[in-house]
């Protein structure tokens, strides 16, 4: 994680996948929780994730994440990521930057 940036997750809540993903959500969003907080040094700690398993997508949780901070430190949305749905494979297509992948659960 970035200087300043740790995470620590309770339980093991989640996957290896899913938890990649959660960082990666996390870094995108690192500079501006940084620059935001006082002392410069944060703690995440993650007791409980929740979602609906039914149209579930690891990606969304990148987005989920950076949409969580944006919220809890009222940080300016990020505009660089764009998402349509692709409703002939019947799932939301996010454009995020090239260095940011989640990998598939078979990988």
């Amino acid at each position: 994680m970035t200087l300043g940036l740790w995470y620590s997750i309770k339980n093991n809540i989640l996957s290896k996948e899913d938890e990649e993903c959660l960082q990666k959500g996390l870094m995108m969003i690192s500079k501006s929780m940084v620059q935001r907080c006082v002392s410069k040094n944060i703690l995440i700690v993650f007791h409980k994730i929740e979602y609906n398993p039914c149209d579930y997508q690891k990606e969304g949780l990148v987005m989920a994440t950076i949409q969580w901070a944006i919220n809890a430190l009222n940080l300016v949305p990020v505009n660089d990521i764009s998402v349509s749905f692709n409703k002939e494979v019947n799932k939301y297509e996010f454009d995020f930057p090239k260095d940011i992948v989640c990998k598939n659960r078979e990988n």
